[in-house]
């Protein structure tokens, strides 16, 4: 009906300022923006027959987000001077960010690295997990290096996505594919353009659901199909088991933090902490 299709047109729109503002508060979101605009471009086109319908559709996803560009771009401009200035060179930081450009490949490899399979430690007494400091690399004057686990190491689970590289062996629909790699790929881009400030732990949260994701469809797919090939109920347990792992060292290691401030600070609630666990 029309009530729906205007429903719908609201609903993009609203989707679209949202994704706009969230860029404008973080750019590095717009790789999350990008994958979602590909995936409603695609479903566009099945759902919406007629060709006035599915541009306004696609004026209400592009319109928002592209205000929401142009009053950044003002922005940036009002207060550096630059319409793409996004404030990279002045905000707030530790390090001395002039003249750092966006991405600067000699850090680039080793990086990815830590981010992927930097270990943590290990201790018998609680928290039991710490964050560690980033693999050694020769990295530009004023590039951070801090305490950070690898991917791999904290969210196991994330391993499914190696089912990309043999689509055949789960049957995988062509779509799927895609979207699996389109999210893989924006992970990547995300961890490309973080390298150039530093390694550290919270810029995990960035790209971590971008193979999280695909990581947990390729799972519920394997468990969709019939495959001789693999061992559903060990593939069933790993993934529970992972999960947990993940969810039980992510929450650990918060408690210590980079440099043991709740411990620091809040000595009582540490210790209580302590006690219950």
């Amino acid at each position: 009906s029309r009530w729906e299709q205007n429903g719908r047109i609201f609903k993009t729109a609203l989707a679209s300022l949202l994704m706009g503002l969230a860029v404008g508060c973080r750019p590095i979101c717009i790789f999350a923006f990008i994958f979602v605009a590909e995936r409603f471009l695609f479903e566009m086109r099945s759902r919406y027959g007629s060709q006035s319908q599915k541009l306004r559709v696609l004026l209400a996803l592009i319109l928002p987000s592209f205000l929401c560009a142009i009053m950044l771009a003002l922005y940036n401009y009002l207060r550096f001077g630059s319409w793409t200035e996004l404030g990279l060179e002045y905000h707030l930081n530790a390090l001395n960010n002039t003249g750092l450009g966006l991405v600067r490949i000699q850090q680039v490899v080793t990086s990815v690295a830590s981010y992927f399979i930097n270990p943590m430690e290990l201790y018998s007494v609680f928290p039991y997990f710490k964050t560690r400091f980033s693999l050694p690399y020769s990295a530009p004057p004023g590039l951070a290096s801090e305490f950070v686990v690898g991917i791999f190491c904290h969210l196991p689970a994330v391993i499914f996505i190696g089912y990309l590289w043999k689509p055949n062996m789960l049957k995988l629909p062509r779509e799927l594919i895609r979207i699996c790699w389109l999210s893989v790929v924006c992970g990547l881009l995300v961890i490309l353009v973080i390298s150039s400030v530093g390694v550290t732990m919270r810029y995990l949260i960035e790209f971590n659901s971008f193979f999280f994701i695909p990581a947990a469809l390729l799972f519920f797919w394997s468990r969709s199909v019939s495959c001789d090939q693999i061992n559903k109920k060990f593939y069933d347990l790993f993934f529970l088991a992972s999960t947990c792992y993940g969810l039980l060292v992510n929450i650990l290691i918060s408690f210590v933090g980079y440099y043991g401030t709740l411990e620091q600070f809040y000595p009582a609630i540490y210790a209580a902490l302590k006690m219950l666990l």
